[in-house]
């Protein structure tokens, strides 16, 4: 289950209460968990997963800028319905592109 930030309530003691919204006419009693670590700046996003395990997966605004793309390095994530791939690529220079492969080389 996901919550927004206004879905949830961040206390300093590390307590998290998770609105569980009104049904019926009547608002619901709200999931209480307590964390241990919670990242620095505004919470945006609080999602509940199971992986083995229950844990709170946080997205929060920490105030840095993003970084500009730089050309050589790449990386691509596809979340998928059942499985999630992640993959990075560094690329070589132009220049050294065919490098690794005239190592050795005869000449013959």
């Amino acid at each position: 289950m996901k919550w927004a930030k206004d879905g949830s309530k961040v206390y300093e003691n590390g307590k998290i209460e998770l609105s569980m919204g009104i049904h019926h006419g009547k608002r619901e009693k709200p999931i209480i968990v307590y964390a241990s670590h919670l990242p620095k700046g505004t919470i945006k996003e609080i999602e509940c997963c199971f992986d083995q395990g229950l844990y709170l997966a946080v997205m929060h605004e920490d105030g840095q800028k993003a970084t500009a793309y730089k050309p050589g390095s790449s990386v691509g994530v596809d979340l998928g319905e059942v499985h999630t791939i992640g993959a990075f690529c560094e690329n070589e220079p132009a220049g050294n592109k065919h490098r690794n492969s005239r190592i050795g080389h005869s000449g013959k």
